[in-house]
């Protein structure tokens, strides 16, 4: 019997010698104090040698390094946890199980809150005890560590979508001394934090301050959300007499274009086709820009966050009227159906005459071509006369025979 405990006993020192057996090694550096080979680090300089029964450890600090140094050389590594308190109906969650770490081997966490750092014990007989709890709280500033979790991005102050603040380490450990405000500068409305976050959905330039009362640190961020898109108006402008115009609408008076966005434009453009010509001319413009050289125009107003909206219009060298007062010849429209004279509006089976402005070059209206845009809605005669065949819209072009750069046109809309 003698012989076999001895044997068993040689067998369980070479496990040992060679670090076959995982255990923690303990130092007595007193009669009262038992070193573990278990270190944390902190990135303010503070080292801490984890003993037995290890009392509370508090630091300012944005992270830590954790070290296992068996200097007696009986252990390879050793394990541990990682636990974090929570404020819900879970009080605890592992965010790090049953981690070995090598003898001599340092790994580093950004991790920070209310924390639990677990090591696992065993005993002289190499047996598991149990985790031995060390309850630390590692202080993080929200200036130089990624505590602040947010959704903007670096450089960047326009966005189409909402914003988030949140305090992560909050969700370890509640910090009170943590205030969270700011201000919609375009609406002026204060806002104030909800449990160590902020969620922003709201149009507007924003200016959102973080506070840590405790280590007096302060961060502020400056955006705006904007996801409307740019508006365009139109205006009719013939020497200040100003008349609002819709999309596509004809004059041979100047063009003002008028952009809107509720944050801010960052660019108009043009695309200027002339009448008698296939070339397209483009370029930019400011604000309240007045257009005046005849032809076809295209506007596209762009914001900061990539929105765009768009528009058209032309600027015709003379005026088309329909059935005006005093005409001699009306259309049926005006004659049969009741119509008004000068109107653009006609109903199916019915006719509007067109006559010339007294700014056209040539009051002979043989002297033009007339062209209808869409026939099965309403063809044009040579002499004008337009007849109404399906409801929709059509635009009605004039162009002078002996100078095809002089172009008008005119649009009507076709009621059942």
């Amino acid at each position: 019997m003698k012989k076999i405990v001895k044997i068993f006993t040689m067998f369980f020192a070479l496990l040992v010698t060679f670090g076959l057996v995982n255990t923690v090694s303990k130092v007595k550096a007193s009669s009262d104090v038992v070193v573990t080979p278990w270190t944390l680090s902190f990135d303010n300089g503070q080292v801490v040698n984890i003993v037995e029964d290890q009392s509370y450890i508090s630091v300012v600090s944005n992270g830590f390094s954790v070290t296992y140094n068996d200097l007696t050389g009986e252990t390879s590594g050793g394990y541990f946890d990682l636990w974090v308190e929570c404020p819900g109906v879970v009080p605890y969650e592992a965010i790090i199980e049953e981690k070995y770490i090598a003898n001599g081997e340092t790994l580093t966490y950004q991790i920070g809150g209310h924390l639990y750092f677990v090591y696992h014990s065993y005993n002289e007989e190499m047996q598991y005890m149990d985790r031995e709890w060390v309850s630390l709280f590692v202080d993080r500033s929200i200036v130089s560590s990624n505590r602040i979790y947010t959704n903007l991005e670096t450089g960047k102050y326009y966005y189409n979508g909402n914003v988030s603040f949140s305090d992560i380490d909050y969700l370890r450990d509640p910090d009170y001394d943590l205030i969270f405000g700011g201000r919609n500068l375009t609406t002026g409305e204060y806002l104030e934090d909800s449990y160590g976050q902020i969620h922003l959905s709201d149009e507007g330039e924003y200016e959102i301050t973080i506070r840590d009362n405790r280590k007096n640190q302060t961060k502020t961020y400056r955006f705006a959300i904007d996801k409307t898109a740019p508006m365009i108006y139109l205006v009719e402008w013939d020497y200040f007499v100003e008349t609002p115009m819709l999309e596509g609408s004809i004059t041979n008076a100047g063009m003002k274009v008028i952009y809107g966005d509720n944050i801010k434009v960052n660019s108009m453009t043009y695309q200027y086709k002339p009448f008698n010509s296939t070339n397209i001319e483009t370029g930019t413009v400011e604000n309240n820009f007045i257009f005046w050289r005849k032809g076809e125009y295209v506007i596209t107003v762009t914001d900061m966050v990539g929105k765009t909206t768009s528009t058209t219009f032309t600027i015709s060298e003379f005026d088309i009227v329909a059935d005006p007062d005093g005409a001699a010849t009306l259309g049926t429209e005006v004659t049969q159906n009741g119509g008004a004279k000068g109107d653009t509006t006609l109903h199916v089976g019915y006719t509007r005459c067109l006559y010339l402005g007294g700014d056209a070059p040539s009051q002979s209206r043989l002297a033009y071509t007339f062209t209808s845009s869409n026939p099965s809605i309403a063809t044009v005669s040579n002499y004008g006369t337009v007849t109404a065949k399906g409801a929709g819209t059509v635009v009605i072009t004039c162009v002078l025979k002996s100078n095809p750069s002089k172009v008008s046109k005119i649009i009507l809309t076709v009621l059942p």
